[in-house]
């Protein structure tokens, strides 16, 4: 069970002291009007998401969320930066907005598919690279690149475990990739798992430099072609983590 005070704190990013003054001010009630007396109450899991009213706005009540964000370019993985405006940031409204975690990262200048968890436990399992996950990039390059032999590997001795790269025209490219009036050539690439940098090493060890980079799948999760950049949309994690769990 989940205490109702907890829940509207969590999810409306709210304080135990201004959540127990909503309740002194009876301004939480059913959806059909009748008042909490306090915030005490403990809301059965089966009864969850909870919905009621807080001064007659309708919010609805997660014990755990998730979400899938069209990260833009130009914002970094971090609570707060002294140069770079952050992902974080657009995460306001959301239900858990200061407690979701982002599962993986991309870089400042990396767009795409970014899933964020309330439930930082989870953040090891759907992000090491033992569990495997793949993930897809679509990559704008200024020249060719020569395709990886099969002991392919990298200057410092990392072999990438790459599933599929191929070329693909302009077109086939996600609405979430940047094209500048320097990109040539386009590719796909799915790798498993995923080291820091990875995409923009592997090419430019195959003699091509990557101008613009977005991860557009990553496990069962494509990112929708009309979710506009900053914006988020809730999803359920358990199919990944099935995945991730499977022997």
């Amino acid at each position: 069970m989940s205490r109702l005070d907890q829940l509207i704190a969590h999810n409306l990013s709210l304080s135990r002291k201004q959540v127990l003054t909503l309740f002194k001010r009876r301004k939480v009630t059913r959806i059909d009007g009748t008042r909490f007396s306090d915030g005490s109450l403990d809301i059965p899991k089966n009864q969850l998401p909870f919905s009621l009213k807080i001064e007659n706005h309708t919010y609805t009540l997660f014990a755990r969320y998730h979400v899938m964000m069209h990260k833009p370019t130009g914002f970094v993985i971090s609570t707060r930066d002294p140069n770079h405006r952050t992902a974080n940031e657009l995460l306001a409204g959301q239900p858990f907005a200061d407690r979701l975690v982002a599962i993986g990262r991309l870089d400042l200048d990396t767009s795409g598919l970014l899933l964020w968890t309330s439930e930082g436990q989870l953040v090891h399992r759907l992000s090491h690279p033992k569990r495997s996950i793949p993930r897809v990039y679509h990559v704008g390059l200024d020249r060719p690149w020569t395709f990886p032999p099969t002991d392919f590997r990298l200057h410092d001795g990392h072999q990438p475990n790459i599933v599929e790269l191929i070329s693909i025209e302009r077109l086939r490219c996600h609405s979430s990739l940047s094209i500048s009036s320097h990109t040539r050539y386009f590719a796909s690439i799915t790798l498993l798992g995923g080291k820091y940098h990875e995409v923009r090493r592997i090419f430019a060890a195959l003699g091509s430099h990557v101008h613009s980079l977005s991860r557009v799948r990553y496990g069962p999760f494509s990112l929708p072609p009309d979710l506009i950049a900053g914006q988020c949309m809730a999803v359920d994690l358990d199919v990944m983590l099935d995945q991730a769990d499977a022997p």
